[in-house]
């Protein structure tokens, strides 16, 4: 049986119907649940979406009706940024996952070896030792006992006043976080005086025998991320130190007692560690010499030098007897 081209064309072009409107068919009820699926999804986050923001209007109408007339702003402020976050685009920091990799790249596989994995990265970074607690407390206890003072050759005017820790309980600013021993920083900015009077003895007797309470060395380690590099590994991040209060208070206050003397070997051109002299001063000098260099029609370029990153890489490699190489230095 035989069939000529005239006659079989009708019949493909049918097929080819048939089978186009069947294709058509099934991505058309594919892409109507794609659509429906997508349709819901969205639903469902504009609902979240209202339900979180209605409650974070509620808390934030519940912290606010404990606030009176009288609260001073800096509390308020401190209380609704705890709640909306800082105003300043900059100061948002990204929470970061919890899981990171070690040495051998790999994902931590629990909370005891992603510990572990940190302590590691800031101990190489510090040049630091890991003890136990009862051989820190040991430690402690012997260097006590080496640096008390056999005799005292000091008179009333030598000692830092009971004035000048209560000054230094009086600047810790509110928004500060709590350090290891749970004492918080409103405590020591709203109640200067009492705290100056019941912690006077540990400054005499840390300034006259240099015995500091173990609270009061040291802190907790928080890593931050910096903006930069991927979050799951250590060298992405830097530390950041929170200590006691009160420990930083009465190292406050040791400071200003002693800056006389500090002063006294600090060269003319360096600002940092000054008396009466704020931190933003460098940065409003400098700029205000960009400004007198543009109204001259002069080319300027300032060179900034990471002192505390040329320590880390420099000289501390080289007081812990690392390997530097020309291309660092």
């Amino acid at each position: 049986m035989s069939f000529s081209r005239s006659a079989f064309l009708p019949f493909a072009l049918e097929l080819l119907f048939l089978a186009t409107v069947t294709s058509f068919g099934i991505m058309t009820r594919g892409c109507s649940a794609v659509e429906f699926a997508c349709t819901e999804l969205h639903q469902l986050a504009a609902q979240l979406r209202g339900r979180l923001r209605r409650a974070k209007h509620g808390h934030l109408q519940e912290a606010l009706t404990g606030l009176s007339a009288t609260t001073p702003a800096a509390t308020i402020l401190h209380e609704v940024k705890n709640l909306i976050g800082p105003t300043n685009l900059k100061k948002v920091k990204a929470k970061t996952l919890p899981y990171v990799k070690n040495h051998q790249g790999q994902v931590c596989q629990s909370p005891a070896e992603a510990l572990d994995t940190w302590i590691s990265f800031f101990q190489t970074m510090e040049g630091g030792e890991r003890i136990g607690e009862h051989q820190q407390r040991t430690e402690w206890l012997q260097n006590l006992r080496r640096f008390s003072a056999s005799e005292l050759h000091l008179q009333l005017p030598d000692l830092p006043s009971l004035t000048e820790l209560e000054a230094a309980y009086r600047r810790v600013q509110v928004a500060k976080a709590t350090g290891p021993d749970h004492v918080d920083a409103r405590l020591c900015h709203v109640a200067p005086a009492a705290l100056a009077k019941r912690t006077y003895a540990i400054l005499l007797k840390t300034f006259l025998h240099g015995h500091e309470c173990l609270l009061h060395k040291g802190g907790r380690l928080h890593p931050l991320w910096k903006q930069k590099g991927p979050k799951d590994l250590c060298g992405s991040f830097r530390s950041i130190l929170i200590s006691s209060h009160i420990g930083k208070s009465m190292h406050r206050c040791l400071r200003s007692y002693s800056s006389d003397i500090f002063e006294k070997f600090l060269q003319k051109q360096q600002l940092g560690g000054k008396r009466k002299i704020p931190v933003t001063l460098g940065v409003h000098q400098a700029r205000a010499y960009l400004r007198s260099r543009k109204q001259q029609g002069l080319n300027v370029g300032m060179v900034f030098l990471d002192l505390c990153e040329a320590f880390y890489r420099i000289v501390r490699e080289m007081a812990m007897g690392g390997i530097i190489c020309d291309e660092t230095i």
